[in-house]
C-alpha cells in the first residue's frame, strides 16, 4: 500500500510520527507539502512538512505518479479549505481518505464550507466518547473508526508517581483577534480577552491562597516564544516560560499539582495522570459547547473573572482514574487504514 501523509498542524506531526513510527508498516510513504512532494521513510518521517496550501495541478500528479492508495489527512488546520480540496480531489481520482482527528471537539467545522461537509471515507478519532461527540454534532456512524491516540498513550505510559510539588502549570492556547473573528458572532468586550490576560486573572486569584513553588507558562506552537516571554515578564517575573515542543514540558506535568488551561489537548491528558485541572473559559459564545466538552471529560470548569468560583473549583475534589485501565483506550488500533 502506497499512503500519502498530509499534516497542517504541530499536533498532527506529533500523532503521525508517533502512530508510524511504532507501527513498522511494510509500506511506503510520501509526505505532502506546499512546495512539492517527496518520499519519507521510517528513518526520516521526523521531517514532515506542513502543509499550509494545496497545488491541485502537483496533488493529482502525486496521486496518480506514487500510485497512492490512501491518504492519510491530519486535521489541524481548519483556517483555509485544505482538508476540503485534497477530499474532493482524493474521491475524484478514487483514493481513499482517512481523516484523523486527535482533538475533542469542532468535527464538522473542519470540514464544512458553508452548510456543506465534504467527508472522508474513514472519521478516525481517539475514543469512544469522542466518537459519540462526533456523532452528535452530524459525522455518519459508518465512517468513524475509534484509532486510539498514541500521542496520549505515550503521555501515559511514560508517567512514574512522582513528587507532587506545589507547581502551577498553564497550558496556553491562542486566544486572538483572528480565533474571535471566526467563533463569535458578537462584538463582546470578553471577546478581546488574550491567554495573557487569563494567565494574569490566575495568578491574582491562586498567589494569595496557594503556596505555589514554580510557575510555568507552556506557550503554543503558533506563539511568539520572545514576544509571549517579554510580555510575561510583566505580568509575574518568576514564570518560566516553556517553548511547546520541550521535553521538559511533560516533566511538568508529571510533577505539577496545578494545571491550568483553556481549550488545549493537554488539558486532558493531564487529568487522565489524576491532576488538579482547570479550564478557564473566556468568552459566552463558546460557554455551552465548552462546559460540554470540558465536564464531559471530568475536567473542571470556571470562567475569566469569576474569583470566587475558580477558588471553588481549585478546592473541590476530582475524581480518580486507574492510569493502567486507561491506557488500554488509546492503543492504537490501525484497522481503520484497511477497513
Amino acid at each position: 500500500m502506497n499512503i500519502g501523509l498530509s499534516v497542517s498542524d504541530p499536533g498532527d506531526i506529533a500523532y503521525i510520527q508517533k502512530l508510524f513510527v511504532k507501527k513498522l508498516f511494510k509500506h511506503k510513504y510520501f509526505s505532502l507539502n506546499f512546495v512539492g512532494y517527496r518520499n519519507i521513510n521510517l528513518s526520516n518521517i521526523k521531517n514532515l512538512s506542513l502543509v499550509n496550501s494545496l497545488n491541485k495541478k502537483k496533488f493529482i500528479d502525486f496521486l496518480e505518479k506514487k500510485k497512492i492508495d490512501l491518504v492519510v489527512l491530519g486535521s489541524g488546520q481548519i483556517k483555509s479549505n485544505l482538508h476540503r480540496n485534497i477530499i474532493k480531489v482524493c474521491k475524484k481520482y478514487k483514493v481513499k481518505v482517512a481523516f484523523i482527528i486527535d482533538g475533542f471537539y469542532n468535527f464538522t467545522g473542519r470540514l464544512k464550507k458553508k452548510s456543506k461537509i465534504i467527508l472522508p471515507d474513514r472519521f478516525v478519532v481517539s475514543d469512544n466518547l469522542v466518537k459519540e461527540d462526533a456523532i452528535k454534532e452530524g459525522i455518519p456512524k459508518k465512517i468513524i473508526r475509534v484509532g486510539g491516540n498514541p500521542v496520549i498513550l505515550e503521555f501515559l505510559k511514560g508517567y512514574r508517581k512522582k513528587k507532587n510539588y506545589n507547581n502551577l502549570v498553564f497550558i496556553a492556547d491562542p486566544l486572538t483577534k483572528n480565533f474571535v473573528k471566526k467563533h463569535c458572532k458578537k462584538n463582546l468586550p470578553e471577546n478581546n480577552i488574550n491567554e495573557l490576560d487569563v494567565f494574569k486573572f490566575l495568578l491574582k486569584t491562586i498567589l494569595p491562597i496557594k503556596k505555589i513553588k514554580k510557575i510555568f507558562f507552556v506557550c503554543h506552537p503558533k506563539h511568539d516564544f520572545i514576544k509571549i516571554k517579554k510580555e510575561l515578564t510583566k505580568i509575574g517575573k518568576n514564570t518560566v516560560v516553556i517553548r511547546p515542543n520541550s521535553k521538559s514540558k511533560i516533566e511538568l506535568i508529571y510533577n505539577s499539582k496545578y494545571i491550568f488551561g483553556t481549550a488545549s489537548i493537554m488539558l486532558l491528558t493531564a487529568r487522565l495522570l489524576n491532576k488538579n485541572v482547570i479550564a478557564i473559559l473566556t468568552r459566552k459564545m463558546l460557554k455551552k459547547k465548552y462546559d460540554y466538552y470540558m465536564k464531559c471529560r471530568n475536567i473542571k470548569i470556571s470562567y475569566f473573572a469569576k474569583k470566587i468560583d475558580l477558588i471553588k473549583q481549585i478546592e473541590k475534589p476530582f475524581k480518580m482514574f486507574n492510569i493502567k485501565k486507561i491506557k488500554k483506550k488509546y492503543y492504537p488500533d490501525i484497522s481503520w487504514m484497511k477497513n
